[in-house]
């Protein structure tokens, strides 16, 4: 058999085997992770075609573009013993420079979520409540932006490093413990009448203690007429006589 025919032949069906396996396309908002027998290259693709590439990599295309995740009902103490529920939506994305790390370390885009950003949330959440004395004080303005505000920061710090960039974290509901709207309300009208009896009984004692003064003025006895003559005599040499008996009495 010819030698030049037997080369071509091979070239040929390589070509037919293996030339799809020369051309890789990354999506839109995607980068490519390829590995060589299960080791992770080094450096991502971009989105795009890439030719030539090496038709033994395994290609793992991993999305980047900007995702919302809904946290509902996360349960937050507070320093008054209650349990409050809080919905959140973070705004987060992959950092595509760091895809074959993520890939290499944690896995694909659901992977990375579900271990690291999602606990770290809940954990942060559970922080920051310690630090509220009340639960209804979660209807303030300022403790809501105090606390989107503590856990981006905190998330931000904690997955950054990890792959993951995080936008934005919303606070979508707080749903106070069952019975509390209630019990505030008792509260409050029980201090509202402890401030009116309070009022009250501070009026009557001042009308009770401005009769007890003038009567007592009123009330109050005559010069004893034994000390007067007393006084008198000593401060005359004696000439005065002592008054009647019946005037001690």
């Amino acid at each position: 058999m010819n030698p030049k025919l037997t080369a071509v032949f091979i070239a040929v069906l390589a070509v037919i085997m293996f030339g799809r396996q020369f051309f890789h396309q990354v999506p839109a908002g995607h980068v490519g992770v390829a590995t060589f027998f299960g080791e992770v290259q080094d450096f991502p693709y971009p989105e795009g075609p890439h030719f030539p590439v090496n038709p033994l990599f395994a290609w793992h295309d991993m999305d980047v573009r900007e995702k919302s995740t809904k946290l509902p009902g996360i349960e937050v103490p507070t320093r008054d013993q209650l349990l409050t529920k809080i919905d959140l939506s973070v705004q987060y994305r992959l950092n595509g420079k760091m895809a074959p790390l993520i890939f290499r370390e944690t896995g694909d885009e659901t992977q990375v979520v579900a271990v690291h950003m999602i606990p770290k949330v809940r954990s942060l959440l559970r922080e920051l409540g310690t630090n509220i004395d009340r639960a209804e004080d979660f209807f303030l303005e300022e403790t809501r932006d105090r606390l989107a505000i503590g856990l981006q920061e905190g998330l931000s710090q904690y997955v950054g490093p990890r792959g993951i960039i995080i936008d934005q974290v919303l606070v979508r509901g707080i749903n106070l413990p069952t019975g509390l709207p209630r019990s505030t309300g008792r509260l409050r009208k029980i201090l509202r009448m402890c401030n009116c009896r309070r009022s009250k009984l501070s009026r009557r004692s001042l009308r009770i203690r401005r009769p007890r003064s003038t009567s007592w003025m009123a009330r109050a006895p005559s010069p004893c007429p034994y000390f007067t003559w007393v006084t008198n005599n000593r401060a005359e040499g004696g000439g005065q006589a002592p008054p009647p008996s019946g005037a001690f009495l």
